[in-house]
């Protein structure tokens, strides 16, 4: 599959191959008569408006073409800014494999990898993508959904830390909540925040802190109590005992911290959602929820792309194959924003429990071809793009009932996964 697009560059625009580091970038600028010239800016949004702006009066009139390697967002956001600046983004490995092409020894500096990428724009530049202009909605989604996740990822982090404490100090205390994060089972530790006091505490107390914290199921409650009655102390220490106090309260600090800032980032994800245009297109998929119909609308709105293929290739959803001889060999992309890719992969793993013909196409991958869950997920999202796609296009929401009877039409063998 042929995945470079055409680009047409403005005739007599000034070409430049950026090489992006933490505390500079070096540049490599090629003039409209043909002479190349050498700088480096610091990094900082004045200097490098202050570039800009010496470039535009110098070349007044002529475009300014800026190459750079992807997934320097802040970076690009800047400098989306002027009118007379064109953006063109190569991917990283593609920038690093043409350098080596022509330094097979592997010596480089930031120089030398400005002026390759520059080399790659001037002779190969349907290697190359533009740089599409996204709407600020669409970048606070995406920035917003990225720092949620974050925090979930961390919160997980600490919480498996937690279980661990409480294993050792604590043993009963995992058996009592599935899950550690809740306000339910953060308060009960804190009130009770070792075995010793635990065992001290009357049935009638447990029973109503249950019920006051919106836990009224009474047979939970039994199990509850009857694990706490049958639950020893493991560590009489008093030292230790005091180190495990220390512990626990250290890491309910944090979860509590996070899960403030969870839900701080999830109000100002619905805000932004909400106010969005398109956001009725993916506000009733099947799965996607609240958390990631924001995610998937951020995909589509910063991507743009032209087909689903293009979509596909670009989240890396679309697999690689590699064909040599009478061997053909498929692999996952790794190429790819990973956390899009893992917006769509998750979208189609929760799809499965909204949508029947998600759920017949997913139990045939994993029961009758034997694909592994993931690998099972992936063909779903494939699928799920293209539809996305069309939806987007056509501006309409996503109708399960209508793509059903378009299956019915087609004759699709999705119909028969669907019917047994």
């Amino acid at each position: 599959m042929n995945e470079s697009t055409s680009i047409n560059i403005a005739p007599g625009s000034v070409l430049i191959g950026l090489d992006w580091a933490k505390h500079k970038h070096d540049y490599c600028l090629k003039t409209p008569v043909g002479s190349y010239e050498h700088g480096q800016v610091e990094h900082g949004q004045s200097e490098l408006r202050q570039l800009i702006d010496y470039l535009s009066g110098r070349f007044e009139g002529r475009r300014i073409s800026i190459c750079m390697e992807a997934g320097r967002d802040p970076l690009l956001w800047l400098l989306e800014t002027y009118d007379d600046v064109d953006l063109y983004v190569v991917n990283t490995a593609t920038a690093a494999r043409y350098r080596k092409t022509f330094t097979p020894s592997g010596d480089k500096n930031d120089q030398r990898d400005a002026a390759s990428i520059l080399d790659l724009l001037e002779r190969h530049p349907e290697k190359v993508r533009v740089h599409k202009k996204s709407s600020l909605p669409a970048r606070a989604m995406h920035q917003l959904s990225a720092a949620r996740r974050n925090a979930v990822d961390r919160r997980t982090a600490v919480i498996s830390s937690f279980r661990e404490v409480l294993e050792l100090y604590y043993p009963v205390a995992p058996k009592l909540f599935e899950d550690l994060s809740t306000g339910l089972a953060l308060e009960f530790i804190k009130r009770w925040p070792d075995p010793q006091s635990l065992s001290k505490a009357r049935k009638t107390t447990l029973t109503d802190f249950f019920h006051r914290h919106r836990s009224r199921s009474q047979e939970r409650i039994e199990k509850r109590l009857e694990q706490i009655e049958q639950s020893h102390p493991t560590i009489e220490d008093l030292t230790l005992l005091e180190v495990g106090r220390m512990r626990i309260s250290d890491h309910i600090s944090q979860i509590q911290i996070l899960n403030e800032s969870i839900k701080r980032y999830e109000k100002q994800i619905e805000e932004v959602f909400e106010a969005h245009e398109q956001s009725s297109l993916f506000s009733e998929l099947p799965g996607a929820a609240k958390n990631l119909a924001p995610r998937l609308l951020a995909a589509f709105s910063l991507l743009e792309p032209k087909d689903a293929v293009e979509m596909q290739t670009m989240v890396g959803i679309a697999p690689i194959r590699v064909q040599s001889g009478q061997s053909t060999k498929t692999f996952m992309r790794q190429r790819c924003p990973k956390f899009i890719r893992q917006s769509f992969h998750e979208f189609a793993g929760c799809s499965v429990k909204s949508s029947a013909w998600a759920k017949a196409y997913y139990d045939h991958m994993t029961k009758t071809k034997r694909c592994g869950a993931h690998a099972a997920k992936r063909a779903l999202a494939f699928k799920w793009i293209r539809i996305l796609f069309a939806c987007w296009e056509k501006n309409e929401p996503y109708n399960e009932i209508k793509y059903i009877a378009a299956l019915q039409r087609r004759n699709s063998p999705l119909v028969k996964l669907i019917l047994t």
